[in-house]
C-alpha cells in the first residue's frame, strides 16, 4: 500500500501521462496563437500575488496549467511560427530533462554529486577558457 503522504495523490506515472497529453495537444494545435488576448487582458489574468492557504493536487495544477496558460500560450514549436530569437529545441531534451530531473543532484557539495560536480567545475572552465581567452 501507498504510504500516507502519498493518499489521494497521482502516482508519478499519471502525472507523466497528463503532461505528455499536454504536450501532444499543444503540438496538434493549427498555427501558432493559441489566444487572442490582448497583452493587457493577459496581465489582468495574472495579478495574482499572493499564495493558497490550501495546497493544489498535481493532477488539479495541470488543469489550471492548460486552462490557464497553455492554452493562450505561443506555440514556438509550429513550423507556422518565426519567434524572433527563439529556436525550437531538439527532439531528446525532453527527454534529457526528466533523466537530469529524476538524478535529483545537489551540485552544492560532491557528496550528493561526486562526479557532476566535477562535470559542471569542467564547463565552467571552458566557458571561462572562452570568455576571458585564458587557460
Amino acid at each position: 500500500s501507498s504510504p500516507w503522504f502519498f493518499l489521494g495523490f497521482p502516482t508519478m506515472d499519471a502525472v507523466a501521462e497528463t503532461v505528455q497529453q499536454l504536450i501532444e495537444g499543444m503540438r496538434q494545435r493549427s498555427g501558432f496563437l493559441c489566444s487572442e488576448d490582448s497583452l493587457e487582458e493577459l496581465s489582468t489574468a495574472f495579478m495574482n500575488s499572493s499564495l493558497s492557504a490550501e495546497a493544489m493536487e498535481p493532477t488539479e495544477y495541470l488543469k489550471w496549467l492548460r486552462c490557464n496558460v497553455l492554452e493562450r500560450e505561443v506555440i514556438i514549436e509550429s513550423p507556422m511560427m518565426m519567434g524572433h530569437m527563439t529556436t525550437k529545441l531538439p527532439s531528446y531534451m525532453p527527454d534529457l530533462g526528466k533523466l537530469v530531473t529524476a538524478m535529483n543532484l545537489n551540485l552544492v557539495k560532491t557528496e550528493t554529486a561526486k562526479v557532476t560536480s566535477l562535470l559542471e567545475r569542467e564547463a565552467i572552465a571552458v566557458l571561462h577558457k572562452e570568455i576571458f581567452h585564458q587557460d
